[in-house]
């Protein structure tokens, strides 16, 4: 009687042991799966382009024009030829065809006051639209409002009376609109239109990188 008791009592704690298991038998501890730590992406390798951004300028239109026969120097242009008399022209800044100059008055922004620059295409000629950065709209502001009511740092210049102000790239006028409502600032606009694909998209770049 003892002898089966005994018997009894081993076979019952040899079934628990094994129902501590895992189904196929192994330790639980070898079913756990490892998360692998997710790749680290390193930060944003781009230039800085602040210095870059600075030579695209924003400036009111003191006057407006054709741009002189000689500012390239003339048919007298050589080393002594022509740059006398090409030297009051030096101040005016052409379109990219040479055709109309403007004369400028103090840049009051730059390409650093942009962002989110925007591409459009229209029978093979590209715009390029832009925005403000918040912390500049007050600033440029000024400026739009007072080419709007042709205030003397911004006089009229177009027929109808408004003021104008220039966009300018790499010494060349991109863009000069009559400045025709208030707060131009808060809402996108034309930067520069007429442009090769190529010419847009380093503009577009120029400002949003």
């Amino acid at each position: 009687m003892r002898r089966a008791l005994l018997i009894l009592l081993t076979a019952i704690l040899a079934s628990g042991t094994a129902a501590c298991g895992s189904d196929d038998g192994g330790d639980s501890a070898d079913t756990t799966t490892t998360t692998a730590a997710p790749e680290t992406i390193p930060e944003d390798t781009q230039p800085d382009r602040t210095e870059e951004r600075k030579e695209l300028l924003i400036a009111p239109v003191l006057s407006s024009g054709g741009c002189p026969a000689d500012e390239e120097g003339g048919e007298d242009g050589g080393e002594d030829g022509g740059e006398s008399e090409a030297a009051p022209a030096t101040d005016l800044h052409a379109t990219a065809d040479g055709i109309f100059c403007y004369e400028l008055g103090d840049p009051v922004g730059d390409g650093n006051d942009l962002t989110d620059a925007t591409l459009s295409e229209t029978d093979g000629e590209f715009q390029v639209f832009t925005r403000v950065k918040p912390d500049s709209v007050d600033k440029l502001n000024e400026l739009f409002n007072a080419c709007f009511n042709a205030q003397p740092e911004c006089p009229p210049v177009s027929s109808a009376g408004r003021g104008v102000v220039a966009f300018v790239w790499e010494d060349v006028v991109l863009h000069a609109p009559a400045i025709e409502a208030e707060d131009l600032a808060v809402d996108g606009f034309s930067l520069a239109g007429g442009l090769t694909e190529r010419r847009a998209r380093d503009l577009i770049t120029l400002v949003n990188r």
